[in-house]
């Protein structure tokens, strides 16, 4: 855009910038993802946990970054953060099997069974292995309360 004066001098130029590309947002996204990564392999979690924060916001998306971040509140033990972030990918992606299991391991962890068992059958219409596996776990944690001294 620019603007001139009466007799046709230019005063001023202004030029709005160009968009980020679909393509490029996705880069950068994973570049947080991967530099998240790398940190929580070295354990340091809340820098971990920005730089998945990072990832989404850049892209809103990126489910792998909204997997990565609820494992690494759910390292942090912020169980509702993780929670939160869960059902944040479920509401982008309602049938993504990770946010499903892993929802169901953190209700079991918080102790809401009956949330877990609803993510179960959830599960079963998703992936058959997935509702299996949890279902395994879900009988587990009901024989492990029921032994004695558990």
């Amino acid at each position: 855009r620019q603007e001139f004066d009466e007799d046709g001098r230019l005063l001023f130029e202004h030029s709005d910038p160009i968009a980020e590309t679909e393509e490029e947002r996705t880069n950068e996204a994973e570049t947080h993802l991967s530099c998240g990564s790398g940190l929580a392999t070295v354990g340091c979690s809340k820098e971990t946990a920005e730089e998945f924060r990072r990832a989404i916001s850049i892209d809103p998306s990126a489910s792998e970054a909204y997997i990565r971040l609820a494992l690494t509140y759910r390292r942090l033990g912020l169980f509702g953060d993780c929670i939160n972030t869960l059902r944040t990918l479920l509401e982008i992606d309602p049938y993504h099997k990770h946010a499903h299991f892993n929802l169901a391991i953190i209700q079991i962890i918080t102790g809401n069974r009956r949330e877990a068992e609803s993510a179960h059958r959830m599960l079963e219409g998703i992936d058959e292995r997935y509702a299996q596996e949890l279902r395994t776990i879900l009988d587990s944690s009901v024989s492990n309360r029921q032994s004695p001294g558990g």
